[in-house]
């Protein structure tokens, strides 16, 4: 084999086409400054951890970290307007993903203040916890970026072996240890059966590219064979996502997990995995029209989405009812709104700008806000009282009214009450999906939001209902946690107020696909 390489190394042609690529290489390097600004960041800030003393390890890493992901930002931001394919087609750099990467970030960084208030980390090195967080964030760049197969399966296990290690940090905590376990093992089921997936497309066509979605499907042929292979290529995507069936392994992971990596995860993770079905999806739907239940090509993506969508949020709802436990309810939350999502997802449609494109990122932003926020509650009252379960939430509304409306306020959006942010991204779900032709998807999404009323509704039930029980410990607040419960509380109003200057952000959200097959192909 080692023969072989070295003498295709030395084919003439071979070094041709390497030095011809080459300059287009080198070129786009300067539209991946903010990946190269991550990979540097993560460096840095083991670099710098290795030096302090251990009193100021958690406190510098952290403002490191916070800086160094505003600069981030800021080099995301600059790159606004020069839409173009990078790496020989490999990855896009465009407005949707730039936007996603915004939320990533502005998640990231709301986790960084989360971890600050969780009490298990104190007197801990911090260094190599945000060093894999930075490593993580740097796969889901790629991830919401990716317009290729190889790319797309390279992202995916950057983001999930960070993730494995952080699940299971506190490594004295029996759970987290499990959780990580159970984390590595359904991770590697997924990833081996996306992989055989894409096997079967590269097999037939010679090419990894979304972009030839559709040859692969006129070259496969077969339906049966497309459907499997469409299936296993899903299993990776649906992994991060936590999208039936591939959710088994969310409600046990993100209870196991500190809660400030559940919280990330259950925001990031699954905008970068929805941001990557978008441009799957988008790709392929040439294959088959997206007109519901459409029988164009051998595959209706479309439709196969929907179904999913459809699976996922009446899994995520019906299970999340019977849970006590705050965090495991709101993991089978976090699956029945990426069902949600998958709404808009699967009118992601044949063109860059599309209603259903837009809606996802309208939701996946004000999703992140209210998750966050209902994990900073979490965090706070787990400090506080030592528990997650429901029951110990009793009477928090009247303990402590800030925490109480705050954490109402979450529950509210989460819901899709007005005025919260979180009944815009209803709406904004609901109306494509309608006019899209899927009528039965937004009345078992409307049911669906009614069940979500029942566990919703039962916390803060139990808050301002239920009276604490004798001898129950004085909840004890901060002025810190207090003022972050509330910065994140306001913006579910606001944006459920003034959304205008949002929906002119989103409406300029558009996909780049600059992948093409390979000439003689």
């Amino acid at each position: 084999m080692l023969a072989a390489l070295l003498q295709a190394a030395a084919d003439p042609k071979v070094v041709a086409d390497f030095e011809r690529q080459v300059p287009e290489i080198t070129k786009s390097l300067s539209g991946y400054a903010p990946e190269v600004a991550l990979s540097g960041l993560a460096c840095l800030i083991l670099l710098v951890d290795l030096v302090l003393p251990l009193r100021l390890s958690r406190a510098v890493t952290g403002v490191l970290t916070l800086l160094g992901l505003v600069a981030v930002g800021v080099l995301v931001w600059k790159f606004v307007g020069a839409e173009r394919g990078l790496f020989l087609g490999m990855v896009a750099t465009d407005n949707f993903a730039r936007f996603l990467k915004l939320v990533i970030l502005g998640g990231t960084a709301a986790t960084v203040l989360l971890t600050a208030l969780h009490d298990d980390f104190r007197g801990w090195r911090m260094g190599e916890y945000w060093s894999l967080v930075v490593a993580s964030v740097l796969g889901m760049f790629l991830m919401v970026s990716a317009t290729d197969f190889l790319m797309m399966y390279i992202a995916i296990e950057a983001v999930s072996i960070a993730s494995f290690v952080l699940v299971g940090y506190t490594r004295s905590d029996r759970r987290a240890s499990e959780a990580s376990l159970k984390y590595v093992v359904y991770g590697a089921m997924a990833s081996g059966l996306m992989l055989y997936g894409l096997s079967f497309f590269y097999a037939m066509t010679g090419t990894t590219a979304f972009a030839d979605l559709p040859l692969m499907m006129e070259r496969l042929g077969d339906r049966t064979a497309v459907a499997a292979a469409a299936l296993l290529a899903f299993a990776g995507i649906g992994y991060k996502i936590a999208a039936v069936p591939m959710h088994f392994w969310c409600p046990d992971v993100y209870e196991g997990a500190p809660t400030p990596i559940t919280a990330w995860l259950s925001v990031t993770s699954k905008v970068a995995g929805l941001g990557l079905l978008v441009r799957v999806v988008q790709a392929a739907v040439p294959a088959a029209p997206a007109a519901p239940g459409g029988s164009g090509g051998v595959l209706s993506w479309t439709a196969l989405v929907a179904a999913l969508s459809a699976a996922t949020m009446t899994l995520g709802n019906l299970s999340a009812l019977a849970q006590t436990n705050v965090k495991r309810m709101l993991a089978y939350s976090s699956i029945a709104h990426a069902g949600y999502v998958m709404m808009g997802v699967a009118l992601a449609g044949t063109t860059q700008v599309h209603p259903g494109m837009q809606a996802v990122a309208f939701y996946l932003l004000v999703y992140a806000i209210m998750n966050l926020g209902a994990f900073a509650v979490v965090i706070l009252v787990r400090n506080a009282s030592g528990s997650e379960e429901i029951a110990d939430y009793k009477g928090l509304g009247w303990r402590h009214p800030v925490i109480g409306a705050a954490f109402a306020v979450f529950l509210f959006g989460l819901i899709g009450v007005p005025p919260t942010a979180g009944f815009v991204g209803k709406v904004y779900l609901f109306l494509p999906t309608i006019e899209g032709g899927y009528v039965w998807l937004a009345v078992l999404a409307a049911v669906n939001t009614a069940i979500s009323v029942g566990y919703y509704a039962g916390v803060l039930k139990v808050m301002y209902l239920d009276q604490a029980p004798e001898g129950a410990p004085a909840l004890r607040f901060g002025k810190p946690a207090m003022a972050t419960a509330v910065a994140l509380a306001v913006p579910v109003i606001v944006l459920g107020l003034f959304f205008t200057p949002i929906s002119e952000a989103v409406a300029k959200v558009r996909t780049l696909q600059t992948a093409t097959l390979p000439e003689g192909r």
